[in-house]
């Protein structure tokens, strides 16, 4: 299952008419079947391009982790 699934109660159109819970189940139901496990070893590093992936994680508990991250525009053009 999907770290965040969608909610019919939070997500709306444009327009702010409420999405169709089906729709939202529907859409839920496919994020699940595209989602891809990485599986970590320490020393691990990813990088995702937000502008292309839509990406999540799953609930964990590690407090010897560190977490580092970088926000910038790219220097070239898409």
């Amino acid at each position: 299952m999907p770290a965040k699934q969608l909610s019919s109660k939070i997500l709306k159109f444009e327009d702010n008419l409420e999405i169709p819970e089906e729709v939202v189940s529907e859409l839920n139901e496919i994020a699940e079947k595209i989602t891809t496990e990485i599986s970590w070893q320490k020393g691990d590093i990813l990088m995702i391009d937000n502008t292309r992936i839509l990406h999540g994680r799953r609930a964990f508990a590690d407090d010897q982790r560190d977490i580092y991250i970088r926000l910038c525009s790219p220097a070239f053009s898409f």
